[in-house]
Parts: structure tokens; C-alpha cells; sequence
């Protein structure tokens, strides 16, 4: 569905799950930089993999999936590993294996280079390959699926941008960037990338509920999706802090409103592990 020039696109998707599903999960990639050297895949490939076998996990791709260093920007041409072709199969051949668990992805500021001097999206060539859902500025999502008690599916929004503008550098000013997303509109899960930092929190407030005349208590999420760069390069030269490496990993209840934001890939494990009664190594969980 074409984005309105004028306002926002409410995109729904629908996902068909078996009663037995109690959870699906949302992992949301970005910065990943194909054709930096510093890419870290195989903690990339720690996601890909652990996503193919969790058969109800899902990506929304967040932009900076490619690096797309080009003579007038801030990343080095002569460090590029890769053109933006080679780049692109890279990214095909990547996620060839959960091509059919993505949502959709979202331009970011390196695809946009392209943009500035060819009018073409790069990301919309990449989504033709596998028809992925294309978002050239943001993705605003109404996701249905499972089952309350009275038989409707439980409906979640999320609102995700790649983000722009100058890097944050301390945790105080990625909150204050991040949690701005809810001046513009109301939604569960506000997602942005772009700040190279896994971080996430949440909030409560009062909406009134006109149809049934109540006030009911909601909570709103805020995350930061991460990034899978190494240090070194432009984060050494301004001397930036080093952050952790991966991207969060949402779970969502199909029975009951119910959303629980892990800040890694491993916390999520190690959680599990420990429902299950087996401890995780050094997990500081009982």
C-alpha cells in the first residue's frame, strides 16, 4: 500500500497462528552495514538462525541494512568491502532462508544516499525480490493475530522510523530521542534505529474508553533496535562509546495484551532457559 504524502498509512497485517501458539516474537534488525568491514555476521547469523527455528519469530528491517559509502559521505568509499549490488545479494542470501518471515523494511539514512543521487530506492529493489512490504520513511503497523477469550484476535500497533539527525551520544539523549515518537501519534511499540544502542523502556498513561464510558491504564514501549558493527572507524575517531552488539527481541501474547521487550537475542535465551527451571551460565537468575 502506497504511503499518504499528506498524513500516515495505517498498514495491517494479518498473521494466521494454530490455537496452541501462545507467543510470537518480533526481532527488529537494523544498522547492520553490508559492506563494512566491522560486520559483526556472525552474531548476525546467531539471530538468523535462532528466527528459522522459531517457526512464529518475525524481522521488521529497520534500515542501514546496507552500508552504501559513497565520495561526499561520512562513511570511507575506499574501506567499502562491497558495491551496492554485491551488497544486496548478500542481503538475499542472508535472510533467503526467513524470507517469508519479514514484515516489512524500512529506508535508512545510508540506503537515502543512493536516493540523492539517482531518485531510486534501494531498498525497494531489495523487497522486490522476495515481496517484502517497502516503507521509505516510516512503518506504522496494526498486527492481528491469536485469540482473547471472547474469540477476537488481539490487535498490536508499532510505529518504527530508521531515525535521522545528529548522533546521540549519551543514554539520557537516546531516551529523549526515542520516547519523542509519542508526540506524534499513539501506538503499543515505538521502534527506531539509526543510534547504534540496544536500549528499552516503557511507559503508562490514561486513555478513556468513549465507547464503554471508562478510563483504562495502557502502557507504551520504547526501543532502540541496535546494530551489528564492530567498533573501530568513525564511532574510534570521535571517540564513542563501544555498545553492545545485536538487536532486542520482543515477545508478544496471542491470548492476552501482554508485551515483554528483551534488550538481546541471549537475555531472551537465558530467560527461557530459566522458565523452563534450567539456569543459564552466569545468568544471575535463581
Amino acid at each position: 500500500m502506497p504511503q499518504r504524502e499528506d498524513g500516515l498509512t495505517l498498514t495491517s497485517i494479518d498473521l494466521p497462528l494454530p490455537p496452541s501458539v501462545e507467543y510470537i516474537y518480533l526481532v527488529p534488525i537494523s544498522d547492520v552495514h553490508f559492506g563494512d568491514p566491522l560486520v559483526d555476521t556472525k552474531t548476525l547469523k546467531k539471530y538468523v538462525d535462532w528466527i528459522e527455528k522459531t517457526p512464529f519469530a518475525y524481522i521488521l528491517f529497520l534500515g542501514d541494512i546496507l552500508n552504501c559509502a559513497t565520495k561526499d559521505s561520512v562513511s570511507d568509499i575506499y574501506r567499502e568491502e562491497l558495491s551496492v549490488f554485491e551488497a544486496c545479494e548478500l542481503v538475499w542470501d542472508t535472510f533467503r532462508k526467513v524470507s517469508d518471515r519479514v514484515l516489512g523494511w524500512v529506508e535508512g539514512n545510508h540506503e537515502r544516499r543512493l536516493y540523492t543521487h539517482t531518485k531510486g530506492y534501494i531498498g525497494s529493489h531489495i523487497c522486490s525480490k522476495y515481496q517484502w512490504r517497502f516503507f521509505k520513511d516510516y512503518a506504522f503497523l496494526k498486527l492481528r493475530f491469536g485469540a482473547r477469550k471472547n474469540g477476537k484476535p488481539l490487535v498490536y500497533t508499532v510505529y518504527a522510523v530508521h531515525g535521522e539527525g545528529p548522533v546521540a551520544i549519551t543514554k539520557g539523549a537516546k531516551i529523549n530521542k526515542l520516547q519523542s515518537l509519542n508526540r506524534l501519534l499513539h501506538a503499543d511499540i515505538y521502534l527506531m534505529g539509526h543510534l547504534h544502542d540496544s536500549l528499552c523502556f516503557r511507559e503508562s498513561f490514561f486513555l478513556p474508553d468513549l465507547r464503554n464510558g471508562k478510563v483504562d491504564k495502557v502502557e507504551r514501549h520504547f526501543v532502540l533496535t541496535g546494530s551489528f558493527l564492530r567498533y573501530g572507524d568513525y564511532a574510534a575517531r570521535r571517540a564513542l562509546p563501544s555498545l553492545v552488539i545485536g538487536s532486542p527481541c520482543i515477545r508478544l501474547n496471542t491470548r492476552r495484551r501482554e508485551i515483554v521487550v528483551f534488550d538481546s537475542l541471549e537475555h531472551l535465551l537465558r530467560r527461557n532457559l530459566v522458565s523452563q527451571g534450567i539456569p543459564g551460565e552466569n545468568s544471575g537468575e535463581p
